[in-house]
């Protein structure tokens, strides 16, 4: 059972760092989340150490934070569109320009706050204000 959820693990992992090999500009990290998911990281370690205490224990638990990582940090637009993260999943999932229904671009001090509205939701990226030039042209040529 434990080989089944790491392999359902690893591949929504591996599944993410291939849509991130796709991206032309990728999302800003931000602090908030590297403590979020520092947080569910060391609870992750401690429920393996008190209840499981394996080695597929810990491998699963590794795979489930890189799994959560790989869903807010590998988020980024492409040349065919932008990768989002779901609101209800952590794999990445690639809307395409022409399905995106509207797109709002925020500036604030050093970042841009980008809204895609698409499937019926509003999506929210952050990304730095030295890449405003490269995503403002990204969207000028397909969108």
């Amino acid at each position: 059972m434990k080989l089944l959820v790491i392999l359902a693990f690893a591949i929504n992992f591996l599944y993410n760092f291939k849509c991130k090999q796709k991206n032309k500009i990728k999302v800003k990290i931000q602090n908030k989340f590297i403590l979020i998911i520092s947080a569910f990281a060391l609870v992750v370690l401690i429920m393996c150490y008190k209840f499981d205490n394996s080695l597929l224990g810990y491998i699963t638990g590794i795979f489930a934070i890189l799994s959560i990582y790989s869903s807010v940090f590998y988020q980024g637009i492409s040349e065919k569109g932008i990768n989002i993260t779901m609101n209800s999943t952590t794999i990445l999932k690639l809307v395409k320009f022409d399905e995106i229904d509207k797109i709002n671009i925020e500036k604030n001090n050093d970042e841009l706050k980008i809204k895609i509205n698409a499937y019926g939701n509003t999506f929210t990226q952050i990304y730095d204000n030295d890449d405003e030039d490269a995503i403002r042209d990204m969207l000028v040529c397909n969108y």
